[in-house]
């Protein structure tokens, strides 16, 4: 089953459609997130989750790393993150909250070893000794958004993975 397929089938059930978007493409995301809070009125919690990334070294046998790989893989984590990001910030200032207490909060996680990366070894991992599964991701963010105490955070999800050096 592809990406696109798994999405569509998780929103589905929950009542819920799949916009796909190539988040390197910014007028793209702009106009997706524009597309979804036409069609929900609002936005209110916002979970991104693209990001990747490669094994190289900086200098291998066959040279140099190749410079433009680091720049598609930079604009895809820092970029066009923080990109969707303050888009989604932006929508949600709009909305007014219900009890004065909550405006915009924003929460980060750093996650390792989640299957479907690329490589990754969960052996590294403290436990459990596997890589994870979208669904506890899921998990985690479903906590952040349940939990108004939690502001301004960066949560490790990642079963104290640690990568020693070589």
């Amino acid at each position: 089953m592809g990406w696109a397929t798994a999405e569509l089938l998780a929103a589905k059930a929950f009542g819920g459609r799949f916009l796909p978007v190539d988040v390197t493409d910014f007028a793209g995301t702009e106009q997706a997130l524009a597309d979804a809070v036409g069609e929900l009125g609002a936005l209110h919690v916002g979970v991104t989750t693209a990001g990747g990334g490669i094994a190289a070294r900086t200098i291998g046998k066959e040279g140099p790393h190749d410079l433009q790989e680091f720049r598609d893989v930079s604009e895809l984590n820092t970029v066009a993150t923080f990109n969707i990001s303050r888009l989604a910030a932006a929508h949600m200032a709009r909305n007014e909250p219900e009890d004065d207490e909550r405006g915009v909060i924003v929460n980060t996680s750093s996650i390792a070893a989640f299957e479907g990366q690329i490589g990754q070894v969960a052996y590294t991992a403290a436990f459990p000794k596997r890589m994870g599964r979208p669904e506890e991701y899921a998990k985690l963010a479903v906590a952040i958004v349940d939990n108004p105490m939690l502001n301004a955070q960066c949560l490790r999800l990642d079963a104290g993975q640690r990568f020693a050096p070589r």
